[in-house]
């Protein structure tokens, strides 16, 4: 009910180009947890995993992504990233990152 079935209520935050700067450079498996957190608004994570996944498979296919050869699974999602069509993009502003590994002074630059 919130997004319509076209993906455009709540300011279309699911669809075009809004959805793509939420998005992009990300992966499914964080939009996938997004919509698990938070859907149904009055009982989060009350569907199996099988079902948000054919929300997360409508909401692309809305966004005109291309059919996989295979239906998504939860194992995948992590290698699956959200990029436009004309290819990724610098990150869009105050977007949050993770690194992984050590950070090290270079000696080269100084302190």
């Amino acid at each position: 009910m919130c997004h319509k079935p076209n993906l455009t209520g709540l300011d279309g935050r699911l669809k075009g180009k809004r959805f793509m700067e939420d998005w992009r450079e990300d992966n499914l498996n964080s939009l996938f947890i997004q919509i698990k957190r938070g859907m149904p608004a009055e009982n989060p994570s009350s569907l199996s995993d099988a079902e948000y996944l054919d929300v997360l498979t409508y909401i692309l296919l809305g966004n005109g992504f291309p059919r996989g050869r295979h239906e998504l699974r939860l194992e995948s999602l992590r290698s699956i990233a959200i990029v436009s069509r004309d290819g990724p993009k610098p990150l869009p502003e105050g977007s949050m990152i993770q690194t992984l590994g050590c950070l090290t002074r270079d000696s080269a630059t100084g302190p």
